[in-house]
């Protein structure tokens, strides 16, 4: 039969083909320029049917099932070259969903991601701020999750970025740091695990945070119970514990209850002086203390610095309770 060429729109009314044969789309290696809505092509590349909605290409694959389904069946994947915005399930925010993804392996990624092992390490005391010249053994405690990857292999524990672990064992365990030490800079640990590869997951190595214990001085302040000048660094430290490193706009607040006989603040001399102490319900009462400077160690005599200490002695008992804030 001879080949003709229609060069117009063909409405079929409605009318079903009964018998259409042997029908090819035009099979092409890429997407036709400036398509219409609708429009369909066999794509030669990708060995696949597409067409277009009124947006972008949707590319539709029609195939055998693979080996891992029982049923024989044939199935349809409509498939859209995509970025995600955001993670979904297994799948971080970023990945490209390619048209030559399986749909069966995209669903593996969501719903069962392969998790990576992780490691903490937590310390007591408590990493933090501690004052200057306590003696610490901090017990040390790795928690080992090993998730997807393999078994552990090995365990070590640094510290303060030393080249040799202090600790290397086969197993997590707790380490206590013995004998204890003065604590008079910055001292940091860390733990590192070696574990072996699984299924999915390469053999590797996992670290953990760091614990820091950091040295500082700290503030004292509180009621007098007696009338006497806070010149000593005993007097001082007997007062009650304040804040950690105070500087520029530290507030300092001190309660005071009936009867005691004075009231003393004191922080280390390198923050600047006192800008106010306000007497709550009368105002800035600064110039009502005497300001000294004592020698005040830290914790465990450690190496006395310079304090400024803002002290008030009245003549009288308080007779009432007041609130003092000093603000450096």
């Amino acid at each position: 039969m001879a080949k003709k060429d229609f060069y117009v729109d063909i409405d079929m009314k409605g009318n079903v083909i009964s018998d259409l044969r042997y029908v090819q789309l035009l099979p092409l290696s890429s997407a036709p320029e400036n398509p219409i809505e609708g429009q369909c092509f066999y794509d030669d590349e990708k060995k696949t049917l597409a067409f277009f909605t009124d947006k972008e290409w949707v590319y539709i694959n029609i195939g055998n099932s693979s080996t891992e389904h029982s049923h024989g069946a044939q199935e349809i994947e409509m498939k859209i070259d995509f970025t995600t915005t955001q993670t979904v399930g297994g799948l971080p925010s970023g990945t490209v969903i390619s048209i030559t993804d399986n749909i069966q392996s995209l669903l593996k990624k969501m719903l069962n991601p392969t998790v990576l092992p992780t490691l903490t390490l937590s310390g007591n005391p408590a990493a933090g701020n501690i004052e200057i010249g306590t003696n610490i053994n901090p017990t040390l405690t790795p928690t080992w999750n090993q998730r997807d990857g393999g078994p552990l292999t090995q365990y070590r524990l640094y510290r303060q970025g030393t080249v040799n672990p202090i600790f290397t064992y086969g197993t997590i365990a707790s380490h206590g740091i013995n004998p204890p030490f003065q604590l008079t800079t910055t001292t940091t640990y860390n733990a590192q695990v070696d574990y072996s590869a699984s299924q999915g997951v390469a053999a590797g190595t996992v670290n953990s945070g760091n614990v820091t214990y950091t040295p500082h001085r700290r503030a004292f302040l509180g009621a007098l119970s007696n009338a006497t000048i806070p010149n000593t660094s005993a007097l001082i430290r007997a007062l009650a514990a304040g804040t950690f490193n105070p500087g520029n706009n530290t507030t300092l607040v001190v309660n005071v209850v009936i009867g005691s006989k004075g009231i003393c603040f004191a922080y280390p001399e390198t923050a600047r002086d006192a800008t106010s102490i306000i007497q709550t319900g009368v105002g800035d009462v600064l110039n009502t203390f005497t300001k000294i400077i004592v020698q005040v160690a830290g914790a465990n005599d450690y190496l006395p610095v310079n304090y400024k200490v803002y002290y008030r002695l009245p003549e009288f008992a308080f007779a009432s309770n007041e609130t003092f804030t000093l603000t450096i």
